[in-house]
């Protein structure tokens, strides 16, 4: 644990992006990577107390988060969940970088539908090969029977 709001060493606040984070940490592991540029994010567990979806014009579905208990914050080395997270660290001469994953946010979009787009042409693909094989059955039995058709 790198820090509590108990304990005062981790604030959370809402701003006006979203949920405002600030630890003062003391772990030489987390200070190295900061240092190295390697924390790539936040990520926050919550249960959802009260929550809305909306379907947007872009046929994605949005989720509005009205009221949550938050459990827990971790700060990571890996891409997390939610990637529109930032990520600052300061230092006592006030060296400081911000790392914002807005390009990522819109890059999992693409990848979304493209894949959701993929997978619309794989269900198309499997439903013509259907039709043409009961169509090629449709043939060889009109072949069996001469030729002729009677539609019933």
């Amino acid at each position: 644990i790198l820090g509590s709001t108990e304990t005062g060493e981790l604030q959370l606040r809402e701003d006006n992006i979203g949920l405002f984070a600030s630890c003062d940490v003391a772990d030489p592991e987390v200070i190295e990577k900061a240092n190295k540029g390697e924390l790539r994010g936040w990520s926050f567990g919550f249960y959802s107390c009260a929550d809305e979806w909306k379907d947007a014009d872009d046929g994605m579905q949005h989720r509005y988060l009205k009221d949550i208990d938050m459990s827990e914050v971790s700060i990571l080395s890996v891409t997390p969940a939610y990637i529109a997270t930032s990520i600052e660290q300061r230092s006592d001469q006030e060296k400081a970088f911000e790392r914002r994953s807005y390009e990522d946010e819109s890059q999992v979009v693409k990848e979304t539908a493209k894949q959701e787009k993929k997978e619309k042409n794989d269900e198309d693909e499997e439903e013509k090969r259907a039709l043409i094989s009961r169509y090629k059955h449709e043939v060889e039995f009109l072949k069996m029977k001469g030729g002729q058709y009677n539609e019933k």
